[in-house]
């Protein structure tokens, strides 16, 4: 043990809690973009409204992966407006074809529709607002799903959680749910990542399930930056469902969550300032006079919480570790030239209506604008994870050791500027071929626009990179 954790094992165990040796967390180098090597990107079967009964166009491309015999397997969600059974958000089970650059990349195929996985389960308390799938994790024979409303503001959370455990060999479903989990439903009810045993084992009390979610509109329960968390083990076939509904204040929840990573309100992550905030004196009208202001160095940005995290994987190989984010944040496109300023401006206005300084916005809709977006990357190291889940740091007490440009990883593959919200949505590691798989939404129009899915390869200097066994030759 060296000077660092005797201190920090002599300052935990001094207000009553014994920290475990972060040996486990440290034993690996912290993984970083320059461990991540751009192999291509693939696309998601053709649309097929007979036989297959299949509807990938709209989908929001939240994907789970698994292992069949050796062979990877990827779960990806459906239309987010209906498929041709009129189900929003059914999931289909396809293969991994290899990668290829976009405009030539293999199309995976698809090997079951497994169709709705909910069994009406995804329940809230706004009977308006319609149930959206923003999270998938396979484990041991069972998909968990999380789920929500984009637009929930109410102080009551609603359940976000439930499981579906599958058959393979019958294509039968046994589902159970839905939760309401201890941290409210607009920090729980997106993406899903599975902590490795020995982590757990050693920092979280065997807890490996964890789930966090990006900012969701009009919600001040929701996250301000990255958020995990570690729930409590539980037997999904005997713990009664909950409802939804208004709780009377009380706030009962299932499902108990223990804090790995946290940034609220009170406590938002930090960011750079490459960026600034105006608005006008009065709404929309020029004549009034405008204001501007620096940007604020949190992914507070001022209340208008633009700034996101939307997928999240532990990655974990013989000698690297991370866990990693995707998201979006507010900053200048290198090369591009904005209205009157050299920084993207962030402002609040309806569709089409530029700045009060005349910087435009192509997202669709009122509310926040941005004249620019990019694509990042944020990666946390293991060791700041466990300290945080022993106590021995607050889950906001420590910085990512990377934060950097997505695009800048694959250049003539990644566009540089973000184009629709949660634009990279999902995210998985396969720890067999060491592969990041990463979906994002709209890439492709096919008729509609929907997923790829690009994947990086891990680098681990601890052996040789293995081959994928299960690449299909693709013939021009």
């Amino acid at each position: 043990m060296d000077r660092r954790q005797f201190l920090e094992v002599a300052a935990t165990m001094a207000v009553g809690a014994a920290l475990p040796s972060p040996a486990v967390a440290e034993e690996r180098a912290v993984l970083t973009p320059q461990d991540l090597r751009y192999l291509g990107v693939f696309k998601l079967p053709e649309d097929d409204p007979g036989t297959a009964r299949t509807r990938f166009g709209y989908s929001a491309g939240t994907m789970a992966i698994r292992r069949v015999a050796g062979e990877l397997r990827i779960f990806v969600t459906g239309s987010a407006v209906g498929d041709p059974a009129g189900l929003t958000d059914a999931v289909y089970e396809v293969d991994y074809p290899g990668t290829g650059p976009i405009d030539s990349a293999p199309r995976a195929r698809l090997i079951r529709n497994w169709g709705d996985i909910y069994g009406g389960r995804r329940r809230l308390r706004d009977t308006n607002q319609a149930p959206q799938t923003t999270g998938l994790l396979y484990e041991n024979g069972r998909l968990w799903w999380t789920y929500g409303s984009s637009y929930f503001s109410g102080s009551d959370p609603d359940p976000s959680l439930g499981v579906a455990y599958l058959t393979d060999s019958t294509g039968a479903k046994r589902i159970y749910g839905p939760w309401r989990t201890q941290e409210h439903s607009q920090r729980t009810r997106g993406y899903m990542t599975l902590l490795p045993n020995d982590f757990a084992t050693a920092y979280t009390g065997g807890q490996r399930l964890c789930v966090g979610t990006p900012q969701t509109s009009g919600n001040a329960a929701g996250p301000v930056g990255a958020v995990l968390y570690a729930m409590g083990n539980f037997d999904p076939t005997t713990l009664p469902a909950d409802t939804a509904g208004a709780t009377g204040g009380s706030i009962p929840y299932s499902v108990s969550c223990r804090r790995l990573v946290h940034h609220d309100g009170e406590h938002p992550q930090e960011r750079n300032t490459n960026y600034k905030v105006c608005g006008w004196n009065v709404l929309y009208d020029y004549s009034k006079g405008a204001w501007l202001k620096d940007g604020e160095a949190t992914f507070n940005n001022y209340g208008y919480r633009v700034d996101y995290f939307s997928g999240c994987a532990w990655v974990q190989t013989p000698s690297k570790a991370g866990l990693v984010y995707v998201g979006a944040m507010v900053e200048p496109v290198p090369g591009r030239q904005y209205q009157g300023d050299s920084l993207p401006h962030l402002w609040y206005g309806p569709e089409g209506m530029a700045c009060c300084h005349g910087q435009t916005c192509g997202f669709p809709g009122t509310g926040q604008k941005a004249a620019s977006a990019v694509p990042k990357l944020c990666i946390y190291d293991p060791a700041d994870v466990a300290r945080a889940a022993t106590g021995a740091v607050a889950p906001w007490g420590f910085a990512p050791k990377t934060l950097t440009n997505l695009a800048s990883l694959a250049p003539s593959a990644i566009n540089p500027t973000i184009t629709l919200n949660y634009q990279f949505s999902s995210a998985a590691f396969d720890a067999d071929e060491r592969l990041l798989l990463v979906t994002e939404v709209g890439r492709e129009v096919y008729g509609e626009p929907r997923p790829v899915v690009h994947v990086f390869q891990v680098l681990d200097n601890s052996q040789a990179p293995q081959p994928p066994t299960n690449v299909r030759v693709v013939t021009q």
